[in-house]
């Protein structure tokens, strides 16, 4: 935990959701031999070179709005002035701010 609430920090970090909670009878106590098998490398090395292609034509990352969502939601969590705003505000459309 960092006491750094400035954009520069949070710009930093990328919050992957992961919405699937596996119970214990879903365990699968072999998956790791499974996923590391000859076979199953030389696949996921297939897909990263394809990504890395892909990537290298865009020329950057594309975020899905998952991710971007996600992000948010941690920045609002963490960050107290922005999270206090967010709770505490309601924005009206067409509203003149005042001093």
């Amino acid at each position: 935990m960092s006491s750094d609430q400035t954009p520069a920090y949070f710009e930093r970090w990328i919050v992957i959701p992961f919405g699937r909670t596996f119970t214990e009878e879903e365990a699968d106590p072999k998956l790791l031999s499974k996923l590391t098998t000859p076979q199953e490398l030389s696949g996921l090395l297939v897909q990263a070179v394809s990504a890395l292609n892909h990537l290298m034509e865009r020329g950057r990352f594309q975020t899905p709005a998952s991710v971007t969502e996600a992000g948010q939601a941690y920045r609002d969590k963490l960050d107290t002035v922005r999270g206090f705003v967010a709770d505490e505000s309601t924005i009206a459309p067409g509203a003149a701010p005042t001093c």
